[in-house]
């Protein structure tokens, strides 16, 4: 099976790393596949070198370069001809329903990613994609979301839930997973001491991430207890950052809260971690919070997306938008750490079992497969869930 993936860039995100893991993983078990960017440059291209997967820069020169930029998709994908487009986020996914109508016999699949919109930035032209893209789904071939929650917005939109499936986001163990002596390095790094406890935010630095009810959540626990170090993994938008160490300051925190930027080596971060957070406003499944896990991490996450899923029992989740339900479900999972009922094998055997990256390959594949190999004619992808 021949498989062109396309995507904006290959800057590190979420999606963007499963791109490259689902990619790599087909490209081993033997399809020919390829990765097709608008923009070069980013940081996980590096991870296809040497695995089999040809990476395509279509030169794209910002938004308004619109004319040559399809032109070029057009003329790689007669060349290439590949049984299966798949299509990452919502504008390839508009890319790619378009690109049906020239090349019937190429399956179309799209990659959902978003459940909802709530808390996020948006303009004229990011609305008007979100509204195109339900109106478009009827021209792809199959729909894969990473989340139940994300394939109920769909259907909610009037997406026929026979197009899509849903197949979680899988986490290499094999890479994260517990290192003392990596802890121990990360923290004497960070200025933290040994025994101290330490609750990490793993996100970017974004409205949708709502590091300000972290914050506030923050502020309460130390209330009580007083030697809790907090610590924010992500880049951002500076002037954005810059707001947040105010808010920090303000709220009488900023000794306590350590501001690490963007880091290249996630589990660098969770080994220094007692608690893992994630406060968001919106998620689809955020694979933070698995990465953590894997790495005998137990977390607290709002209750937003998949993230009740994930975490299950070995987790607490919250509504999002309140700092006391927050502050003290932070307050509950620590102690729990702390008496031993929460065990670092447990969690990661939660992950372990449910959402490893063999298994987002195997099930990826199955579903390629069966849709490159289906007859042309009416649509009839059944919901897997």
């Amino acid at each position: 099976m021949k498989i062109l993936f396309l995507t904006r860039s290959l800057h590190r995100g979420g999606a963007e790393t499963q791109l490259v893991q689902l990619a790599t993983g087909l490209a081993e078990r033997g399809h020919e596949v390829c990765v097709a960017v608008y923009y070069s440059g980013g940081a996980l291209e590096s991870e296809l070198a040497g695995r089999g997967v040809r990476l395509h820069d279509l030169g794209k020169h910002g938004r308004w370069d619109l004319p040559g930029f399809a032109a070029r998709l057009v003329r790689l994908v007669w060349r290439e001809r590949p049984d299966v487009l798949h299509a990452y986020l919502t504008t390839a996914n508009l890319l790619a329903a378009s690109l049906g109508l020239f090349f019937p016999r190429t399956r179309i699949v799209w990659g959902v990613r978003a459940t909802d919109m709530r808390g996020m930035r948006k303009d004229g032209v990011a609305s008007l994609t979100m509204r195109l893209e339900t109106l478009l789904a009827r021209r792809s071939d199959l729909i894969i979301t990473n989340s139940r929650a994300s394939a109920s917005r769909l259907a909610a939109h009037g997406v026929d839930k026979a197009r899509i499936a849903v197949v979680a986001n899988g986490i290499d163990t094999r890479r994260f997973e517990p290192s003392p002596d990596v802890r121990s390095a990360s923290r004497e790094a960070w200025g933290i001491p040994a025994e101290a406890v330490a609750v990490g935010l793993p996100a970017r630095l974004d409205p949708v991430k709502d590091h300000a009810t972290f914050l506030r959540a923050a502020k309460c626990l130390l209330e009580s207890d007083r030697g809790v170090h907090f610590l924010c993994a992500g880049g951002g938008e500076p002037g954005f950052a810059a707001r947040l160490r105010e808010l920090a300051d303000s709220l009488g925190i900023g000794h306590a809260v350590h501001w690490l930027g963007e880091m290249e080596d996630m589990r660098k971060f969770y080994a220094g971690l007692d608690l893992a957070v994630l406060s968001s406003t919106s998620e689809s499944f955020p694979n933070v919070l698995c990465e953590a896990m894997a790495c005998g991490v137990p977390c607290v996450a709002t209750d937003v997306g998949d993230c009740a899923l994930i975490v299950g029992e070995e987790g607490i989740t919250v509504r999002p938008g309140d700092p006391e339900a927050l502050a003290n479900a932070m307050r509950d999972m620590l102690g729990r750490i702390a008496s031993g009922s929460s065990s670092p094998e447990r969690v990661r055997e939660r992950v372990e079992t449910l959402f490893g990256l063999d298994t987002m390959v195997r099930r990826s594949e199955e579903l390629l497969m069966e849709i490159s190999a289906r007859q042309l004619g009416p649509k009839t992808m059944r919901w897997k869930g």
